[in-house]
């Protein structure tokens, strides 16, 4: 949860320090619950997956937990993973 979208300069920032990828096509993560039933598909980008030295399998939002910001479930592997090794999954909220 950085509370920046990926265009935000904070958000390069920490990409180019950092060396690291925003893992891509998540999309919004930030729904406003002010907003009319009807427009909250409308979001920001505001929680992202920084990687560096792993291979993103999938990300994809989970359902509605009752917070402003929609929990991410990411699977990802290590480039040389023994193919007997389950996949790693991580999940940030």
């Amino acid at each position: 949860d950085f509370n920046a979208a990926t265009w935000s300069a904070t958000m390069q920032r920490v990409v180019k320090e950092s060396e690291m990828t925003i893992a891509g096509g998540i999309g919004a993560t930030w729904l406003s619950r002010r907003l009319p039933r009807s427009l909250r598909t409308v979001g920001l980008p505001l929680d992202h997956v920084l990687t560096k030295g792993v291979e993103i399998r999938r990300a994809s939002l989970l359902g509605d937990i009752g917070s402003d910001h929609w929990p991410l479930l990411v699977e990802f592997s290590f480039p040389d993973e023994d193919e007997r090794l389950p996949t790693a999954v991580a999940m940030a909220q």
